[in-house]
């Protein structure tokens, strides 16, 4: 069956699209492993069997975790190669991972970054040389991708569910409104069990044409590539709120939780920022991940938890938002009395409105003062009471 104008299976549109870098983008570390067999005398395939015993727990996973330096993992190994009786130098190994870009899969993802959200999700590990030169590759594919997500990174990798889910999150995107594309099954199986749907890259021209059916033809002109972030886009996020540069303090809060993604206070500016934008579907994810990883600040929480409600109010989701408010109110409430009373009747809440002092913020808006995007009508919003603006 083949799928048009970006709706996919069920009827969701297509929203986003995730590629993964070897063997999609990049040629694939199999074709390296291959040639160096070959220089090796090693039966072909060795290399491949070898790394697949113990798939989630072999120094090679490990490395890919970020659970090992590349000097612990060329010890350990040399090590399980010698238990098997074979010798191959572990630098080699990694010299061989590394692939050329595709031009063909890179004008695609340069075309899908035109009409769709776009990410990289590559299991991958610290660049050991810099003759490996994937720095260089990575400059090239950074602007035409809003996340990328690198596992030895994150300390999450592929086909663990948990990393298919933070890519999800930083794209700010529903799985079920995802196309993903791996050249692996076992990496494609865990994606499309949450909902994602999945193209296999065997043959990259087959691949494409599958994607294209997919999306319909969304390539108009091409955006203008971003600017690299500076070296803390966290903090620059937060200055950019104060800007009310919203669009490019998201970009800086996806670049830091791409390599943070434990910080729960990034993905708690990360969801206000997209609220702040006026996209309450992609902000109640990162409410959600902010406070499942826990904020420091009880007030700060609090406030999570309110404007959760106040998202899922929006997009008619009123018995989450009621659950929402009710944590809000258990925590003692981030209650601006407008802002409190509203988020109540729209989930049909009644809650007797108390004045709760509340705390400015990083990239806050004086209290009183209603940000741009946020204006409400004088008789939805009391003249003296504080404005959503505070975050």
């Amino acid at each position: 069956m083949v799928h048009l104008n970006g709706r996919l299976p069920g009827g969701a549109g297509a929203e986003a699209v995730l590629f993964d870098l070897g063997g999609v983008v990049l040629t694939s570390p199999f074709e390296g492993f291959a040639r160096l067999e070959e220089r090796a005398g090693l039966t072909p395939g060795t290399l491949r069997s070898f790394l697949a015993e113990r798939p989630d727990g072999n120094a090679w996973a490990r490395l890919e975790r970020g659970a090992l330096s590349v000097e612990e993992f060329e010890e350990l190994f040399r090590a399980e190669m010698a238990a098997t009786g074979r010798s191959l130098a572990p630098a080699a190994v990694l010299q061989a991972a590394s692939g050329q870009i595709r031009p063909d899969m890179l004008a695609a993802l340069a075309c899908c970054h035109n009409s769709f959200r776009t990410g990289i999700l590559t299991n991958n590990f610290p660049d050991p040389r810099p003759d490996l030169a994937r720095e260089e590759v990575l400059g090239r594919l950074r602007p035409l991708a809003d996340i990328v997500v690198e596992s030895h990174r994150v300390g999450l990798r592929k086909p663990d569910p948990e990393i298919y889910l933070l890519a999800a999150d930083l794209l700010g995107v529903r799985p079920e409104r995802i196309v993903y594309l791996d050249d692996l099954g076992r990496n494609l199986k865990p994606a499309r069990a949450l909902g994602m749907h999945t193209i296999k890259v065997t043959e990259p021209a087959a691949a494409l044409a599958e994607l294209r059916a997919i999306l319909g033809k969304p390539l108009l002109r091409r955006r203008r590539p971003q600017p690299p972030p500076p070296a803390d886009p966290y903090e620059s996020g937060l200055a950019l709120r104060v800007k009310r540069r919203l669009a490019a303090a998201s970009r800086a809060f996806e670049t830091h939780l791409a390599t943070a993604p434990g910080h729960a206070e990034g993905w708690f500016w990360l969801a206000a920022t997209r609220d702040d934008r006026g996209l309450e579907a992609a902000a109640i994810p990162a409410y959600r991940r902010a406070l499942r990883l826990g904020l420091a600040d009880r007030e700060v929480e609090a406030r999570a938890w309110t404007w959760l409600a106040s998202s899922l109010a929006k997009v008619g989701e009123r018995d989450a938002a009621s659950a929402a408010l009710a944590r809000a109110e258990q925590l003692g409430g981030y209650r601006p009395a407008d802002e409190y009373a509203r988020i109540a009747t729209a989930t049909g809440r009644r809650i007797a409105r108390r004045r709760v002092t509340t705390v400015q913020s990083p990239g806050a808006t004086p209290s009183g003062a209603t940000p741009p995007g946020k204006a409400s009508s004088r008789a939805e919003q009391p003249e003296a009471a504080p404005a959503r603006g505070n975050r």
